[in-house]
């Protein structure tokens, strides 16, 4: 598993370093049991969420405000380690600006914690 575990951080890693400079990657804070969560939307338009890091019992909830267009969300809710959630294929068109943020949520119906700040992104292809 840890194994596993470090070779999915690191294509997240490799995936934000490689895409490009206005799409924005945002990282969760860390739970008190060193459990955290990234979300990115790559150069594909796929919006997605991971958790990563100690198992916690959170899911990673990431959230899209794409300017003009309707809110989104996408989450992994099936702990840390076990790759990604389900990517959100987007249709927005190049130029369409955001803002997106990643929490942990405590349950399907727990709040949102340890956000992150919101970061804002373009879509660029």
């Amino acid at each position: 598993m840890a194994i596993l575990a470090g070779s999915t951080a690191i294509a997240i890693g490799l995936s934000v370093a490689l895409a490009p400079s206005a799409s924005a990657a945002t990282y969760s804070g860390t739970s008190p049991k060193g459990g955290y969560g990234v979300a990115e939307i790559s150069h594909t338009r796929s919006f997605y969420a991971c958790d990563l890091g100690n198992p916690d019992g959170f899911r990673v909830v990431a959230h899209l405000w794409p300017d003009g267009y309707n809110y989104r969300w996408v989450q992994d809710a099936d702990g840390s380690n076990n790759g990604c959630g389900t990517p959100l294929q987007l249709t927005l068109p190049v130029g369409t600006t955001y803002t997106i943020q990643v929490c942990l949520r405590d349950g399907a119906g727990g709040i949102d914690t340890y956000c992150s700040d919101p970061e804002r992104g373009t879509i660029l292809t």
